[in-house]
């Protein structure tokens, strides 16, 4: 080990070239450890974004695979019909959207068996009347008895998206059993308004007359089992159109499968258009695994799964922009500094030809030799590395403010947001959480585009802390880099002779 007490004692003697190599590897070692930090800080903001995003995944209709299927002649007359009355609302079954991928119940069962699938709530809305009750209305704060038009809004889910995403409340009684709701037992949830205005209690029974398709009017009695308080708000614009069935408190809850007793067979359920669903992953993370699983066993041609994609890509693009920039930056400065590096060792072994010439004469191995001068820089290398973890932090917080402060992100995310936008008005259809199909959903995108502006503040940062992980991947990364540039230049030794060097000494 006397090479290694060489190597100390040359460090201590050559202050001079020690202080200037140290400097090179600090100044080197600190902005490797900011374009990692700042790196693996992206990596980590990309799962908060999703995270903050939500494990909720909505199966959708695709309008460009219509549109273009539609200029292409595919779809006839009928089919067309009917994909417009779904934008309308209703009740509508289409063997043709089955076929092409389209949210139809069969196609949402092959996606929902998932080990990735934590629940889902699978939803439709339509009107009933109700002759004994009065709906409610705003412009007298109360019952109105010259309207009995409800919207039944049917749920597959224990506790209904709704009540799950806090659109609403339960205030008394219980939510269906999943028995009840699998066998689409004659059981609702009626608002707390209504349940006043009408007074009704857990226990009653109330009778509805509601016609699906081409069926006759089925008249049904349901029995109240829970009661609840509506936290939403409804744009006015659309009770002006729709009426007042399209409030909250007119809304009643009743379980899915009750489409069987009024009159729906297995065939047209399996076909049925759903638009308004919500699928709860059981961790965000899942979100890309679940979504491949899910094409190996649909082909997507007129729907397709929103996980919220528009506003993740627009919060992460100026994030992954800043994590493309850390990275060449590391490669960048790696490469420049193993260089410099090994340029100035090359230096070193030309101007201690003597020093190499006497150790090669009394017998020292070439090897030790060499390793030797890997001690060396290895040393240096180490001491400037510690440094650099209480400076490289501070360097990584001002690149990566520089950066999404900079023009071209700030440009590039105001246009993506601006998509996000637009795309949530244009394509409004099953893109929320728990959309009524005939109308709320305006309603729930303003929500959502005010809840899409908040996380963008939120994540549009890169939060650069002392990392554990990026401090070994820099020790690694540096030793690994000062040791093969010293070695490659040291590998010079190999050709020398100690006789010839002498003899050039005289």
């Amino acid at each position: 080990m006397y090479f290694m007490k060489r190597a100390l004692k040359y460090i201590k003697n050559k202050k001079g070239k020690t202080l200037l190599l140290g400097i090179i590897f600090l100044i080197i070692a600190n902005f490797v450890l900011a374009g990692l930090l700042v790196y693996n800080a992206t990596v980590k903001a990309q799962e908060q974004t999703r995270i903050s995003i939500g494990a909720d995944v909505n199966y959708i209709i695709d309008n460009e695979g219509i549109i273009e299927d539609s200029l292409k002649g595919v779809l006839n007359k009928d089919d067309s019909s009917i994909i417009r009355a779904s934008f309308m609302g209703g009740v509508t079954t289409s063997e043709k959207l089955t076929e092409k991928g389209g949210p139809t119940y069969s196609n949402i069962m092959k996606v929902v068996d998932s080990e990735y699938v934590d629940s889902y709530d699978i939803s439709l809305s339509f009107e009933a009347d109700i002759q004994q009750l009065e709906s409610y209305t705003q412009d007298t704060g109360g019952a109105n008895a010259s309207n009995h038009i409800f919207d039944i809004k049917l749920f597959s889910d224990v506790a209904p998206s709704d009540f799950d995403n806090g659109s609403a409340e339960l205030v008394e009684g219980e939510f269906p059993s999943i028995d009840q709701i699998n066998s689409g037992e004659n059981v609702v949830l009626v608002e707390e308004t209504i349940a006043s205005n009408n007074n009704l209690k857990i226990g009653d029974t109330i009778t509805n007359t509601v016609s699906v398709l081409d069926y006759e009017d089925v008249e049904l009695e349901l029995k109240i089992v829970g009661i609840y308080k509506t936290n939403e708000e409804v744009d006015q614009r659309l009770i002006g159109r729709g009426g007042a069935s399209l409030l909250p408190q007119n809304r009643l809850y009743v379980p899915f499968n009750i489409l069987k007793s009024i009159g729906l067979s297995d065939e047209e359920l399996e076909h049925l258009l759903i638009t308004s669903n919500v699928i709860h992953l059981k961790d965000p993370l899942y979100t890309d695994e679940y979504k491949i699983e899910a094409e190996n066993k649909i082909k997507f041609n007129y729907g397709k799964l929103d996980a919220n994609d528009d506003l993740y890509d627009s919060l992460m693009g100026p994030i992954e922009k800043l994590g493309v920039i850390a990275k060449i930056m590391v490669i960048i400065i790696a490469v420049a500094g193993a260089a410099i590096i090994g340029l100035i060792t090359a230096l070193t072994v030309n101007e201690r030809k003597e020093e190499i010439g006497i150790m090669l004469a009394v017998g020292e191995s070439k090897i030790k030799i060499v390793m030797q001068f890997v001690i060396e820089v290895t040393i240096i290398a180490i001491i400037a590395f510690i440094l650099s973890s209480f400076t490289g932090s501070v360097i990584g917080e001002k690149i990566s403010s520089t950066v999404l402060e900079s023009d071209i992100i700030s440009s590039s995310d105001n246009n993506n947001r601006g998509f996000m936008m637009r795309s949530a008005g244009q394509f409004s259809m099953g893109n929320s959480k728990s959309v009524n199909t005939r109308g709320n959903q305006v309603d729930m995108n303003t929500n959502r585009t005010q809840k899409n502006d908040k996380l963008s503040l939120e994540n549009n940062k890169v939060d650069i802390n002392f990392d554990i992980t990026a401090l070994i991947q820099l020790f690694g990364l540096g030793l690994l880099m000062s040791i093969i540039s010293t070695i490659i230049p040291s590998l010079y030794v190999m050709r020398f002779n100690p006789k010839q060097i002498l003899i050039n000494r005289t």
